[in-house]
């Protein structure tokens, strides 16, 4: 609120304000992004600049962060231009000049690029080759083999020895029946007696057999 006061001579005093009411323009803020051409991958680190239309003279400047946004802030209605003076490590500098425009009502018309700027990587530099080794003037000539030593004659094997004949089994002694006498009756053995000097005599043929037997098959081995 502001006052005046018209004097008695006619003349007017003004308050503070000396009669001029001041109004503050309307500015807003522009977004600028930058992207990697043909994957449109967010780029941090590249640097804006902005020109108002017919100066030559830099009004800001903003670096992109991690989501490829730069903010040019308090611009009032008209025409400004802006390029890229630094890039993001690793890529071309996009020197092309933008633009975008605001109107009275505040809205915001950007230029062809809708307010993008495209950056190509930077072609990988190749690797410089080694030096090619020289190769030897003289090639080192391998010895010669040795011949190896001829292989010694086997010795020839040895004929068996031919096993000697086994003897031939003798025929073993008989015992001889002993001889009773006519008159030694009463002392004849009895029936149970003679059994047992039977079996007794069938034991001893059949050692004698045994061993016999034993004696030819050591000799044939």
């Amino acid at each position: 609120m502001y006052t005046f006061t018209v004097n008695e001579d006619g003349s007017i005093s003004h308050g503070d304000n000396n009669g001029i009411i001041y109004n503050t323009a309307k500015t807003i803020d522009v977004e600028i992004i930058k992207k990697e051409k043909d994957t449109n991958i967010p780029l941090k680190g590249a640097t804006i600049a902005l020109y108002k239309e017919g100066q030559n003279e830099t009004m800001q400047t903003v670096t992109t962060g991690e989501n490829g946004k730069g903010t040019f802030t308090g611009l009032r209605a008209g025409t400004y231009y802006y390029k890229e003076v630094k890039a993001p490590v690793g890529y071309i500098l996009n020197e092309e000049m933008y633009t975008f425009t605001i109107g009275e009502d505040g809205s915001v018309t950007y230029g062809t690029n809708e307010g993008i700027i495209y950056n190509k990587k930077k072609p990988i530099d190749p690797v410089e080759p080694d030096d090619p080794v020289d190769p030897p003037e003289e090639p080192d000539i391998p010895d010669k083999p040795t011949e190896p030593d001829k292989p010694e004659e086997p010795d020839r094997p040895t004929q068996p020895d031919t096993p000697s004949k086994p003897q031939e089994p003798t025929t073993p002694n008989v015992p001889v029946k002993p001889n009773i006498p006519n008159d030694y009756i009463g002392n004849l053995p009895k029936t149970g007696e003679t059994i047992v000097v039977l079996v007794i005599a069938v034991i001893v043929l059949s050692g004698s057999a045994i061993m016999l037997t034993y004696n030819y098959i050591k000799m044939k081995k």
